[in-house]
């Protein structure tokens, strides 16, 4: 629970400041495209965010669930993606929510919700009934009724979740986020010089030139 709050805080705290600084300059604006966005970093990389924090705190816990998806081949792979993956997921969630490189680590996020999908579907089919282990530890085991209306559930929630990831490849740009604030001076260029104003004519030059 220390590390959730910690971490929400961190990034209520970026976000905060990324809107102060941008309510100075130029104000929201209020295309759909902009809320869309928004509201798609909130999802995924909430998403993320929590599941990344929910295991974290238990990498060995991460390791035993990996193991029993029975996917990887060896048990080095299993104790590799079972302490990467949560740091992954923390990582990838907190620099979407804040916007940091939106677009490739969206593409990321978004992948990675690709590959729970088939492993998810990978237990139905070969009859392993648990939970999926998203939000921490797991039951170790859950009968078939409990355990295929989660198997959708959790297919659908990651699909979604793809969808809102393949949306911000489209369109990263959102506020408030880093990437908006560190693209503002270019967007907004420099203001150019006034154009020098033209000499005005010196008309006694011009007239002593008139009577050489």
């Amino acid at each position: 629970m220390v590390w959730v709050t910690f971490a929400v805080g961190v990034v209520a705290a970026v976000l905060l400041v990324l809107r102060r600084r941008e309510a100075a300059d130029t104000p929201w604006p209020k295309s759909p495209t902009n809320w869309l966005g928004l509201v798609a970093r909130i999802g995924l990389g909430g998403i993320l965010l929590w599941a990344g924090l929910a295991k974290v705190g238990d990498l060995a816990g991460s390791v035993v669930l990996t193991g029993k998806y029975q996917i990887l081949p060896t048990y080095g792979l299993v104790k590799f993606v079972g302490y990467a993956l949560p740091i992954a997921e923390l990582l990838l969630g907190a620099l979407i929510l804040c916007g940091i490189f939106t677009r490739w680590t969206a593409l990321l996020g978004g992948l990675l919700m690709l590959v729970y999908v088939p492993a998810i579907a990978s237990l139905w089919v070969r009859g392993i009934w648990m939970d999926c282990g998203c939000g921490g530890a797991a039951e170790a085991a859950l009968s078939e009724a409990e355990a295929k209306p989660r198997y959708l559930l959790d297919m659908i929630r990651d699909l979604v979740l793809a969808a809102l990831a393949a949306w911000l490849v489209l369109f990263p740009q959102s506020r408030p986020s880093v990437d908006r604030w560190l693209a503002a001076p270019l967007e907004a260029g420099v203001t150019p010089a006034p154009a020098p104003a033209p000499a005005k004519p010196n008309h006694k030059s011009q007239a002593k030139s008139k009577k050489k």
